[in-house]
């Protein structure tokens, strides 16, 4: 058999090899499950939170994830920019430090490919009138088919709290770059601005009560 048959025959073969057989082939899953280590003091390896300020990361949507961990780590360049979302939170930011593009796409592959948390039980299961608004973009249930929209659904209550009353701080200075604001985002901070502290409390609760299975 020549040489040319040969090498024909052993190219052949890789061509029908199944993929994921060759150790140099990237698992993002695997991969982004090793940089979670860092991530599991707070967020737990299932990135279910126990932790009501921190939020669940399981089941988010990977390109949700990864706009989120670029928003802690470029969110001095961002501060004086209204036009795009910046966050602000020393331990995130400490966290970010240092991740490369790779690193997080193989940690939002890694989170969006776990199971998302129960809902919480005990919280109202009736919609308050202003969940009308929120229902556009996140779905009447917390649940969207945006890709760059994150889901609510399930996701812990005091979190999504904290976070709404970080927006709505942030509407109200929204193009001032000496005010450091923990958020700043183009849409939410505008809905935000005229949330009253107990309709943000009721939207929480609901969206924390709702399923995302």
């Amino acid at each position: 058999m020549g040489f040319s048959r040969i090498r024909g025959i052993f190219f052949g073969l890789l061509v029908l090899t199944p993929a994921g057989t060759y150790a140099h082939e990237h698992d993002p899953v695997e991969a982004g499950g090793k940089i979670a280590v860092r991530c599991a003091p707070c967020h737990e390896l299932n990135g279910i939170s126990r932790y009501p300020s921190i939020p669940h990361l399981a089941g988010q949507k990977r390109d949700v994830l990864q706009t989120q961990i670029r928003a802690f780590l470029e969110k001095s360049s961002k501060l004086s920019r209204p036009d795009v979302t910046s966050r602000s939170e020393k331990v995130m930011e400490h966290a970010a430090d240092g991740l490369s593009k790779k690193d997080i796409f193989d940690l939002a592959f890694f989170y969006s490919s776990l199971p998302c948390p129960l809902p919480v039980k005990q919280s109202p299961s009736t919609a308050p009138e202003v969940v009308t608004r929120c229902a556009r973009c996140h779905g009447d249930n917390g649940r969207n088919t945006y890709k760059n929209v994150p889901d609510l659904a399930g996701q812990q209550q005091q979190y999504m709290e904290n976070q709404l009353r970080a927006l709505r701080e942030s509407g109200l200075v929204p193009n001032d770059p000496l005010v450091t604001r923990q958020r700043d985002h183009p849409i939410m901070g505008p809905q935000a601005l005229f949330l009253t502290d107990s309709e943000i409390k009721s939207l929480s609760a609901y969206f924390a009560s709702r399923s995302c299975r």
